[in-house]
């Protein structure tokens, strides 16, 4: 039993405790061992009694060693450092990268595949169009206008590989002025020849009558030298020349006007003409326009706003003139006839003309159209038919716009002509028509 004169203070004794568990212990320093007082309270006893116990002992937990890895010999002799292993985000760029070259690879294979597939068939002519294009190089023209040029006429498509073909070849410089007939599947070296040929173009003189069909217009052009009916045929349906010439895209907007042969028949001006030979069709149909255009002048163009007519209606009525009539007199007289039938279409709601049953009996060509076309056939359809049937001159074109006021013939509503003599009969009623058909073995019994 301790004494009980002693007075222990048990807050510094727990306080000292805690301040010694605290304190970092090593392995070289032994742990000391402090008895630690357990309070033995003695409830019989006014103070209690102070019990010594086996000390307790507070040790730190032994963390094991880093492990001491070897270098090896190459890391000591080299002292390099260790490689840093990559960050996602880096690993990603890096595939990014890699993409992006991949597809610039495949890029450029492409481009260089196409320059070789297009840049062959330029170089060769394979595969292109046989029509023939008029152009005209300047004097002194370098080899880029040249490239420029056919590029532009759409000869060529690679002006670059054609200015290269022309550095490698010794053309470069050599080009002679002048017109030229060229066409796009002549290949490089045809292309070349041409334009360095120094021979001058013939030229030919050629008469296109009034009155000539399209599919007639092609064959003289083919008989003179001028161009092939196929390469007129080509440029007379294939080319769009409505952004150039108004009356054309007047014409269009036309009813009926897809159901035409030749949508340019009418308007290629009866006339000479002077023409390169072997020159484009387009360059043919081009120079007839322009004729048409420059002779239906101002004067023309009023008289037609005063007649209350359209471009295409006054073509349409002058191209059966044109089959019908012989002379000037004659045309006006017919003219007028034709009007007397349009204005009473109750009576006469046909013109029953043979020449436009002709246009269609006797087309040439290779149309493939049907030689029974009603639209054209005025014995079957009513009023005028769906588009001329002949280019016709001026005479006839102004026979339209002022017809025949001659008394004899201001009521008549029938006409037959006599081709071999090329008179025309004039008659107020049928049974004057047939008996004047009857006696000179025309019209009805031609």
């Amino acid at each position: 039993m301790a004494d009980d004169n002693k007075n222990y203070d048990i807050d510094a004794i727990l306080d000292e405790l805690q301040q010694k568990a605290k304190e970092p212990v090593t392995e070289d320093i032994p742990i000391k061992k402090k008895p630690v007082f357990e309070l033995n309270l003695d409830l019989d006893s006014e103070y209690g009694e102070a019990v010594v116990t086996e000390p307790i002992v507070r040790s730190e937990p032994v963390l094991p060693e880093e492990p001491i890895v070897a270098e090896t010999a190459h890391a000591v002799h080299t002292n390099k450092p260790r490689a840093r292993k990559k960050t996602r985000s880096e690993q990603s760029v890096g595939c990014l990268k890699a993409l992006l070259y991949a597809v610039g690879v495949l890029l450029v294979s492409g481009v260089l595949s196409y320059f070789i597939v297009v840049g062959g068939l330029d170089f060769t002519g394979l595969n292109r169009s046989e029509r023939m294009v008029d152009i005209t190089v300047p004097e002194g023209a370098s080899t880029k206008t040249i490239a420029a040029m056919l590029r532009e006429e759409g000869l060529i498509e690679q002006s670059f590989v054609f200015r290269m073909y022309a550095k490698f070849t010794g053309a470069d410089g050599k080009w002679q002025p002048g017109d030229f007939s060229v066409s796009p599947n002549m290949g490089y070296k045809l292309l070349v020849q041409s334009l360095q040929a120094a021979k001058a173009r013939e030229t030919v003189s050629i008469l296109i009558p009034e009155g000539f069909t399209i599919d007639k217009i092609a064959k003289r052009l083919e008989d003179k030298g001028v161009c092939s009916a196929t390469e007129f045929y080509r440029a007379v349906t294939e080319v769009d020349y409505s952004d150039e010439y108004d009356f054309i895209a007047d014409s269009m907007e036309t009813a009926g006007y897809e159901s035409r042969i030749y949508k340019l028949e009418g308007f290629l001006f009866p006339d000479t003409y002077e023409f390169y030979e072997n020159c484009s069709g387009e360059t043919v149909v081009r120079k007839l326009l322009d004729n048409f255009e420059n002779r239906l002048d101002t004067t023309i163009r009023s008289a037609m706003s005063a007649r209350d007519i359209t471009m295409d209606e006054m073509i349409i009525l002058a191209s059966i003139v044109q089959g019908e009539a012989a002379t000037k007199d004659d045309m006006e007289k017919v003219s007028r006839v034709l009007y007397n039938r349009l204005n009473d279409p109750v009576n006469f709601p046909k013109l029953q003309c043979d020449s436009t049953r002709d246009y269609i009996t006797k087309l040439v060509g290779s149309t493939g159209i049907s030689v029974s076309n009603v639209s054209y056939d005025t014995y079957e359809k009513d009023g005028l038919p769906v588009g001329a049937i002949n280019n016709p001159g001026l005479d006839a074109i102004k026979a339209v716009l002022l017809p025949s006021e001659d008394k004899a013939t201001m009521d008549c509503y029938f006409f037959a002509t006599d081709y071999d003599t090329g008179t025309t009969y004039f008659s107020k009623t049928y049974d004057q028509h047939v008996s004047i058909c009857k006696r000179y073995g025309i019209g009805l019994y031609g």
